[in-house]
């Protein structure tokens, strides 16, 4: 996996960089002796970040005697990021897939573009992505499957646009940017609740079925959905907090499900159309953790927002988000006085 390949470079790069000469940013974190504060700002510091990330958008149909999980070759990346003051920018580029992987789980074309917006109260996450190419994730659960290639739907197409706005109430003492630009730093721990809203239009569609045609009919009769889209938006709400733990290290987690109107359409294996309005749910998942050093910093980072809906004897979800991992520094760059 590219991952395991990423994590001895940056595991050698640390400990380089963990015995450089401590800088006068260095030292403005080390001096905090006020232990009533919360979160410590660094917003007027460089933050720089490097990180290997996997992103995905994942479809899982449940039926009422078995569960389809189709998946994306996946595919990981490498980004770099800043922060400094207001301003903050992230890119990132795919790793080229090997070709023992395109011929164990099929050749996944995507464009994946995700932004995200955290101020003091505001937290804002958007998505826009198109995949081309899938595989069944689990086929020895739904047929007595041999092959060491996994079954492949190359013609299935998943395209999602949308996201979610968050207030967050208690900034004061609960800090979004902590645990995700790691622009600040969360001294004590605390959490918060949030509210916003959430809107996504979602589009599933094949040119003959949804299912690999490498499953036996009996099977692939199971699902009878050719392709479907549909339209959401709602309010969502729930809580975050950050534990500290003696001082360096942090896990960050939050949970905020959501409920709105959804309006769908769906195409048969027949042909045939249909239309419906229902409930709209969602359930966006964050985890993060980390550890400073000095000015240098470790972390991890998970994001996920599933939206289902069911038909008729089916339940559809979808899946989107990404798992990073960071290594980063903060600079003083300000002008020195004489």
């Amino acid at each position: 996996m590219s991952h395991n390949i990423l994590k001895i470079p940056l595991l050698g790069l640390l400990l380089v960089l963990h015995h450089l000469v401590y800088s006068q940013a260095d030292a403005k974190y080390m001096q905090n002796p006020d232990t009533t504060i919360y979160v410590l700002d660094h917003t007027d510091l460089l933050t720089l970040r490097f990180y290997p990330l996997a992103k995905f958008n994942s479809l899982e149909i449940k039926g009422p005697s078995e569960r389809i999980s189709m998946q994306p070759n996946g595919k990981g990346s490498v980004g770099i990021g800043f922060n400094y003051k207001s301003i903050g920018f992230g890119f990132s580029v795919g790793l080229p897939a090997t070709d023992e992987s395109n011929v164990k789980y099929g050749q996944t074309r995507r464009f994946d573009l995700q932004m995200s917006y955290y101020g003091e109260k505001l937290a804002v996450d958007g998505y826009f992505q198109e995949y081309e190419g899938y595989y069944l994730a689990n086929p020895t659960s739904i047929t007595n499957w041999k092959n060491p290639n996994y079954p492949q739907s190359a013609d299935l197409r998943v395209a999602s646009l949308g996201g979610t706005i968050h207030y967050i109430f208690n900034s004061e003492k609960y800090s979004y940017k902590a645990a995700y630009l790691r622009n600040q730093i969360q001294k004590k721990s605390a959490g918060s609740f949030i509210a916003g809203l959430f809107a996504f239009l979602d589009e599933v569609s094949s040119d003959f079925d949804l299912l690999p045609d490498s499953l036996v009919e009996s099977v692939r009769q199971t699902v009878d959905i050719k392709a479907f889209n549909s339209a959401s938006f709602g309010v969502t709400g729930g809580y975050m907090y950050t534990f500290v733990i003696k001082r360096n290290f942090f896990i960050n987690v939050g949970l905020a499900p959501g409920i709105g109107y959804r309006k769908s359409f769906v195409e048969t294996r027949d042909g045939s159309e249909k239309f419906g309005n229902a409930l709209g749910i969602l359930v966006q998942t964050r985890i993060a953790l980390g550890y400073e050093f000095r000015t240098f910093f470790l972390g991890a980072a998970y994001s996920s927002i599933l939206r289902n809906f069911n038909h008729e004897n089916a339940e559809v979800s979808l899946g989107t988000g990404q798992i990073r991992f960071i290594l980063g520094k903060r600079f003083d760059v300000s002008k020195k006085r004489p």
